[in-house]
């Protein structure tokens, strides 16, 4: 009987153990297996923060590829006093048209043309005024188009009105249809030595005053001046001054020296009694009476109405083109004249000089 339950107590001790032994190993296999997962997630933790570092280093530095922006031009008809251009846009095909009302009265440098435009840095140049070697640009400025000449010239162009696409006109269809450089000329419109050259070159005239004229101004007692060169075309229509004082005796002496041009355009020296007040200055430009500010004043439909530039001398004088010119057979002796453009205008203010 004892030896029995000594049997069963060694069986049943056996038992115990041997599931003690099956448990110690199944903890030590599931100890390595999370260590083994522990591992593998450390693992993966270190390769998966590699790799985005790794993808960053083969990408460009942020702003590495970007391009220029292309200038753009805003579709429509834009304004300058009886002149007008039409920019038409389709794809990436630009074109213009311009024209005056009536024709022929289109004094800027482009002419009355229509043609294609290539985008070059920030503005647009004309593909078909390069063959006259003349480098004609077009800008945006906010709503409204600068036009600049080779000259670094200027003019602002105000936003008239949109323009559908199926409203271009005939000639500008066909310039948006081409795929090569276009260059049209308006009818009755021509390109000769003297279109491309009208506005910007002067011709080495002197001041065109007869000694008479001369003698009668070096009376006054303020000094005169007048330009050495001017431009093609322009003619001395008057040159006369007078003596006078003021109430307290002071000098009041004054004298006009007035050019008229191609285009009812007109230049003068003359004395003012006005200031630079409502006037909008534009540049300084370096002059034999030193540096000098050059001005300008709009009209309602804002064209320049004249150019005006304060020379700093005794009796007040200025150079000015535009306003009005004297003319015996208008009303008051005075008409309406237009003024040159900002280049050519430039050139004879830096041809001023006193005279001897």
């Amino acid at each position: 009987m004892r030896n029995g339950m000594r049997s069963q107590l060694h069986l049943l001790l056996f038992v115990l153990f041997g599931a003690v032994v099956q448990t110690t190993v199944a903890c030590t296999n599931q100890q390595t297996a999370n260590t083994d997962a522990t591992q593998q997630k450390v693992l993966n933790a270190d390769t998966s923060s590699q790799e985005p570092t790794a993808s960053a280093s083969k990408q460009p530095t942020a702003g590495a590829d970007k391009s220029m922006p292309q200038p753009t031009l805003i579709a429509g008809t834009y304004n300058l006093g009886s002149r007008y251009i039409t920019i038409a846009n389709q794809g990436n095909r630009t074109c213009y048209e311009s024209f005056s009302t009536p024709s022929g009265r289109y004094a800027l440098s482009v002419g009355e043309t229509a043609g294609s435009l290539t985008s070059e840095k920030d503005y647009f140049a004309i593909d078909g005024w390069k063959k006259y070697g003349k480098a004609l640009t077009l800008r945006q400025s906010g709503r409204n188009l600068l036009i600049t000449d080779q000259n670094g010239s200027p003019e602002e162009y105000t936003f008239f009105q949109p323009i559908a696409n199926d409203k271009y006109s005939e000639v500008l269809a066909k310039c948006l249809n081409s795929t090569d450089s276009f260059f049209e000329l308006q009818p009755g419109y021509s390109i000769s030595s003297t279109t491309t050259q009208t506005d910007t070159r002067s011709a080495v005239t002197g001041n065109l005053l007869t000694p008479e004229q001369i003698a009668q101004l070096k009376q006054l007692p303020i000094p005169i001046v007048a330009p050495t060169s001017l431009p093609s075309g322009f003619r001395l229509v008057k040159a006369s001054g007078e003596k006078a004082k003021y109430a307290n005796g002071d000098d009041d002496s004054g004298y006009i020296i007035a050019y008229e041009g191609e285009n009812n355009t007109c230049i003068s020296v003359t004395s003012s009694q006005s200031g630079s007040r409502g006037l909008e200055k534009m540049r300084d430009e370096q002059t034999e009476f030193g540096t000098l500010e050059v001005y300008i004043e709009k009209a309602r439909d804002s064209s320049v109405r004249n150019i005006v530039t304060f020379l700093g001398l005794k009796g007040n004088l200025v150079l000015i083109s535009g306003g009005t010119l004297p003319d015996s057979n208008a009303d008051g002796g005075w008409r309406t004249c237009r003024p040159v453009p900002m280049a050519t205008y430039v050139q004879v203010l830096k041809s001023l000089s006193t005279v001897k």
